[in-house]
């Protein structure tokens, strides 16, 4: 897989939280560094999100990344990502 930037990566997991968004019927476009859970997604809703990205980037987090720190901000969310593919692009 290409390695995306940064920036791709923020965009492409905001698509994916906005998908989310409208599916609940709540206010799409949140700031990058807004409390998914403040701004009406459950706990449901983020592992919904979660799987999505792992689809999205064909990665999987391991145990351990996956933590409410790094799933709390659609930033947080791209961070982590970019760790994991930047891990998978070394092995």
């Amino acid at each position: 897989m290409m390695h995306e930037s940064c920036d791709a990566i923020e965009a492409g997991v905001a698509q994916i939280v906005n998908d989310r968004l409208v599916q609940r019927r709540l206010p799409i476009d949140p700031p990058p560094v807004a409390d998914l859970q403040a701004i009406g997604l459950n706990s449901y809703d983020v592992i919904s999100v979660l799987l999505a990205v792992e689809q999205r980037y064909a990665i999987s987090f391991n145990d351990d990344e996956v933590t409410s720190t790094n799933f709390q901000t659609i930033q947080s969310i791209a961070r982590v990502t970019a760790l994991v593919l930047a891990r998978q692009a070394a092995v």
